[in-house]
């Protein structure tokens, strides 16, 4: 390695130095360069998952992307990647938020009739004229499904459509598991005024359509994929969302009737949990093409370290061949290490072990967005220091002991209101009592804290594990433990009345 840097030529050196966004939406051109292949990944590419659930940050952004950078690939297979919504920018359904279906029956309806026009787009496309392909074509002009371009344009008139056959009295259904096949009939009634039959009409036109579209594909030697992401953006309100996802899956396992076209769905785990905890989708045990996202140590790692080797001034610096390390694991753990300097982490413990405890959330997860965000809050933690004046690490390293726990407390800043308040700004007035308190509550400590101000004290607590903002506390004690992450940002300390901020510092 190089003799130690002068202040200037590493402050220069950082400034250069990038680890990548928090978001995969903010990275869209470099993603696929870092994008760590894992066995879920391939399962979801070679398409044996359709249904893809994960936390927040953990990557589910980013497998979605990757999809869709690779279309190419997938064509190439006979698969035909079709967005279902904007990848940036407001969300298509951004739009249905002010004015939502009125149950989940009408939400069934919108979704059947928006994806029947995105797959006839797909026909169009492609230049698909056999006979079902044209029964398509000539039945979504009857219904007035036509008329939308792109988009929104076609969820617009899927919108116009749902409202229309609405009008139901009383709509009677049930699914039922065909043979050994495991594949869904859907069977249902419904009892509509004289006035209203035009309705009926059209539930069972677009029905039909859906059956005619895939023997189309099937002639044609096509396959569609329908990725849809990013609805965890959209509702503000839960029981509009619930309705929505509730009406979405139940539309997919219609779908698994048919052999030409898969849903491919990503969505948020702690809110797809919180709708089968509350037992108001009982079809969830027939979802079995599924996938949660979950990160291990030599996983994260080497998603740091791609991005590590993506800055040609740290290839030198260190004296690296990208290849050579990524094609040993303990390579890659030796150039995490000597990112540090000695003693960074206490008892002259692995820095790797310290990064993914302190960010570790109540569900034992590490993310890699936190990690990404830990990277790049190191960097300028340090870079501050040097531009004031402070000395450069001694020897080689990039970071030295004194920025780690600023840097950490940065990002458990950052996702604890970017995430937590952002995402259930319910539960802030009662998290922020908690501020410079002890990290483990009993349930009775949390009810005399709370009081009053809450109406049910078990379903707060309840929410906040389901957020990962609590976690079983260790030793076999009964009561809750703050998770790693959220410490430093609330100043919370241990038993022992020691900083709390993460152990290992």
């Amino acid at each position: 390695m190089n003799d130690c840097l002068k202040m200037s030529e590493l402050s220069d050196l950082l400034t250069r130095t990038t680890f990548g966004s928090r978001t995969a939406e903010d990275e869209m051109g470099k993603l696929t360069g870092y994008f760590v292949e894992t066995a879920q990944w391939r399962r979801i590419r070679t398409g044996q998952k359709d249904i893809v659930y994960g936390p927040k940050g953990s990557g589910k952004s980013a497998i979605f992307s990757v999809l869709l950078q690779r279309a190419g690939e997938l064509r190439a297979d006979g698969i035909v990647v079709k967005l279902a919504e904007q990848s940036r920018g407001e969300p298509v359904f951004a739009e249905l938020a002010q004015e939502p279906p009125q149950n989940e029956e009408e939400w069934r309806l919108l979704w059947r009739a928006y994806f029947i026009q995105l797959i006839a787009e797909t026909l169009e496309d492609y230049a698909v004229e056999v006979d079902a392909a044209k029964r398509v074509y000539r039945g979504l002009e009857e219904q007035g499904l036509r008329e939308g371009k792109g988009l929104k344009g076609a969820l617009q008139a899927a919108r116009r459509f749902a409202k229309r056959v609405r009008g139901a009295e009383t709509v009677e259904g049930s699914t039922e598991v065909v043979g050994a096949t495991g594949a869904f009939k859907m069977t249902g009634k419904m009892e509509l005024p004289p006035e209203h039959a035009d309705a009926v009409a059209a539930a069972a036109a677009v029905a039909s359509l859906l059956d005619d579209a895939d023997k189309a594909l099937k002639e044609a030697d096509l396959e569609v994929w329908i990725a849809l992401d990013r609805l965890d953006a959209v509702f503000s309100e839960p029981h509009v969302e619930a309705a929505a996802i509730r009406a979405l899956m139940r539309v997919y396992l219609d779908f698994t009737t048919f052999t030409q076209v898969s849903p491919k769905i990503f969505l948020r785990s702690d809110i797809w949990e919180e709708i089968v905890e509350n037992k108001v989708f009982r079809e969830a045990s027939h979802v079995v093409r599924d996938e949660t996202i979950t990160w291990k140590r030599d996983t994260l790692l080497n998603l740091a370290i791609r991005r590590i080797l993506e800055n040609d001034a740290l290839l030198k610096r260190f004296g690296v061949e990208p290849k050579s390390v990524l094609a040993s694991i303990e390579s890659q753990e030796a150039l995490f290490e000597s990112l540090f300097e000695d003693g960074a982490a206490a008892g002259g413990g692995s820095r790797l072990d310290w990064a993914l405890e302190a960010i570790e959330d109540g569900r034992g997860q590490s993310s890699p967005r936190e990690l990404i965000d830990l990277l790049n809050q190191l960097r300028d933690q340090q870079l501050e220091r040097l531009q004031v004046g402070r000395p450069d690490p001694a020897g080689t390293p990039l970071f030295e002991g004194a920025v780690c726990d600023t840097a950490l407390k940065e990002v458990s800043v950052t996702h604890l209101t970017r995430t937590l308040y952002a995402e259930t700004p319910k539960v802030k007035e009662y998290v922020e009592m908690l501020r410079d308190g002890p990290v483990t509550y009993t349930a009775e400590e949390l009810d005399t804290l709370w009081g009053e101000t809450v109406d049910t004290s078990e379903g707060l607590r309840r929410s906040l594990i389901r957020a990962g903002f609590f976690r079983p506390p260790t030793g076999g004690q009964a009561g809750f433990d703050v998770a790693m992450l959220y410490r430093p940002a609330l100043g919370l300390s241990n038993e022992a009345g020691e900083d709390g901020e993460a152990d290992g510092v």
